[in-house]
């Protein structure tokens, strides 16, 4: 390597840090800013409590860094991250039919006496299990649009395997922990 490609891969290795630190601060900040509207929005009697809005935003900044971090690992595909099997929880609405077969299951458990008793208990329960799974399934939803907003090319080239570790990590590394943050400041 002669001394003027040392230069011009020194200057594409410059050009190339300067990218990745746009694209992070961009990211970090969209979701930060995101996560933190969220919150205000859902939960509004936060307002009032300036330290929990500190907390929460900083908690949003720090999430949002691991979440760029993660996707960078996706994106780059440097691990074997993909084999690995996944059973977290992924926030999903359960459909009445679903609930319908576990409470047929449950009541089949019990005697019968308690059938009625415990199918009254069931659907009061299921509204809301349902207004949780919402809010859960809302906020993954939020985390993971502005993840396509900024990587959407790289994102359309994943395969399955690759969408699923996607959902996971947004929703067991940055959703779940933010939204329990939040959680926290409202007790």
């Amino acid at each position: 390597m002669d001394k003027q490609e040392f230069l011009d891969d020194l200057h594409q290795l410059n050009e190339d840090f300067k990218k990745y630190f746009e694209v992070k601060d961009s990211f970090t900040a969209d979701l930060s800013l995101k996560l933190c509207d969220y919150a205000n929005k859902r939960y509004p009697q936060l307002l009032e409590n300036a330290e929990a809005l500190s907390q929460i935003k900083e908690k949003s900044e720090v999430l949002s860094l691991k979440a760029f971090d993660y996707l960078i690992n996706a994106s780059d595909k440097e691990d074997d991250i993909f084999a690995q099997k996944t059973t977290s929880y992924i926030p999903k609405i359960t459909t009445r039919s679903e609930s319908e077969i576990e409470l047929q299951d449950f009541l089949n458990d019990i005697p019968i006496a308690l059938h009625e008793s415990a199918t009254r208990i069931h659907w009061i329960e299921y509204e809301d299990v349902i207004k949780q799974q919402k809010l859960d399934k809302e906020a993954h939803d939020l985390v993971k649009s502005v993840l396509v907003k900024h990587f959407e090319e790289e994102i359309m080239e994943f395969n399955s395997s690759e969408f699923h570790y996607i959902d996971n990590i947004t929703w067991s590394f940055v959703t779940e922990l933010f939204l329990e943050e939040v959680y926290a400041s409202l007790r």
